[in-house]
């Protein structure tokens, strides 16, 4: 994939502006006091696919909790370095720690060489892929499904509903996505079918995120009440929905005197 320097620039100028609003509106999540003492996990690798929209959530993510992550992904090299490179001396501007991020592109398995030299380690991406990984494993896990999306679709949408699907393909091409695409109305007609389909969703990620276009309630109440899923997107993208849950990334220690 080329190197594409204008989205890039936009990562960088978000971050930005989400530090300020953060900044403006919350204290970072380090926290002591008497009776609690809240702090990062340590030092944390991080598996995924080297897509910059999550090198960014990434880098608010370590900002946010405390935490030192650091990268292993050899995709898109050229930009994740230089995000890397400006967020830290943003960071380090505004008198925070200057090395939050770092940047090692190396593979999976020459990662399991060096793994004792974290404390933890976020692997991002296919449940499948994470399971063959965590026989391997020698210290904490924390796993967040991402990469590919289920996309049950009834028929008679609006205008605007079809208008709205029109740039899943687009996107996935471009962040390196998988979609799967599921008619209802067919399905729904075979009950084996639709039933085998929620098994395989629930049995491969419980934090996953499903998206269904439909004008029946019915078929909304009854996907929302059999799939486990963290989120279910109803009539919109569920690509912007992805985030990090800040308390995965905190010890939390009671204080008793």
């Amino acid at each position: 994939m080329l190197f594409d320097e204008i989205k890039v620039k936009k990562i960088i100028k978000q971050f930005n502006e989400q530090w300020k609003t953060n900044d403006n509106t919350t204290s970072f999540i380090p926290k002591f006091d008497k009776k609690e003492i809240i702090d990062g996990i340590g030092k944390v690798a991080v598996l995924y696919n080297g897509d910059i929209e999550l090198t960014k959530k990434l880098a608010i993510l370590a900002l946010r909790t405390h935490n030192k992550f650091s990268l292993i992904t050899d995709n898109n090299p050229e930009e994740n370095k230089i995000i890397v490179e400006s967020l830290n001396k943003m960071s380090k501007s505004l008198e925070y720690d200057s090395d939050i991020l770092e940047l090692k592109p190396i593979t999976r398995i020459a990662f399991l060489d060096v793994q004792t030299d974290y404390d933890n380690v976020l692997v991002i991406g296919f449940k499948k892929d994470y399971l063959s990984l965590l026989s391997h494993l020698r210290i904490k896990s924390i796993f967040y499904q991402y990469g590919e999306y289920n996309i049950f679709v009834d028929n008679n949408l609006t205008d605007e509903q079809r208008e709205t699907l029109k740039g899943f393909d687009e996107y996935a091409y471009e962040h390196d996505l998988i979609m799967h695409y599921i008619n209802i109305s067919k399905t729904f007609t075979l009950k084996k079918e639709i039933d085998t389909i929620i098994h395989n969703i629930n049995l491969f990620g419980e934090n996953q995120t499903v998206s269904i276009f439909t004008n029946m309630q019915d078929h909304s109440y009854y996907f929302l009440n059999e799939l486990r899923c963290k989120k279910i997107v109803i009539n919109a993208k569920p690509f912007e929905s992805f985030e990090f849950d800040e308390n995965d990334f905190v010890s939390r220690k009671n204080v008793i005197m």
